[in-house]
């Protein structure tokens, strides 16, 4: 990304958040259900059954947008990036019914000193970076775990055992 303000307007700041989300939203998957397989591809009912998979979650990323800005001070400049995120997500069944789908947004801001040529940019960039997917993915898990349509989809029947009444 690059700056939005003429104050350290040359630099410019890569972010590779992708896979790190994609752990992220893993790791809070695992944390809301008992048993989550990662796989790269849909699969199709056969495997579904033949894997003794009950549904499946797609998570798709709909806006990811860092920004910087650079406050310059009398002896030095403060570094200000926002962070908005937001995702979508849906859950199906075996048969690819759909259960569930919602979405999920946040945006999040981190301040710090610029350091010598913009040096402290990153630090603050990957900061408000870090809060707006911390605060997305609590928004995730908490649609999630909230779920009554999700509690009742796979719910895990309880067995009842068949008893002989006892006669006196």
């Amino acid at each position: 990304i690059k700056p939005n303000t003429y104050t350290l307007g040359a630099h410019k700041y890569p972010i590779a958040a992708a896979t790190a989300f994609k752990t992220s939203v893993l790791n809070t998957t695992k944390s809301v259900f008992e048993n989550v397989v990662d796989r790269n591809e849909i699969p199709n009912t056969q495997q579904m059954y033949a894997d003794n998979l009950n549904g499946y979650l797609i998570v798709h990323v709909k806006h990811f947008e860092p920004r910087i800005s650079f406050i310059q001070g009398f002896w030095s400049a403060t570094a200000s990036s926002t962070v908005e995120i937001a995702f979508d997500f849906t859950v199906r069944d075996k048969n690819n019914g759909l259960i569930f789908s919602s979405a999920v947004s946040a945006s999040r801001t981190a301040e710090g000193d610029a350091g010598g040529a913009g040096a402290g940019g990153a630090p603050v960039i990957a900061d408000a970076t870090k809060k707006a997917v911390t605060e997305a993915l609590e928004r995730y898990a908490e649609r999630l775990s909230n779920s009554s349509k999700l509690r009742e989809a796979f719910a895990v029947p309880l067995k009842t055992e068949k008893r002989k009444a006892i006669s006196k």
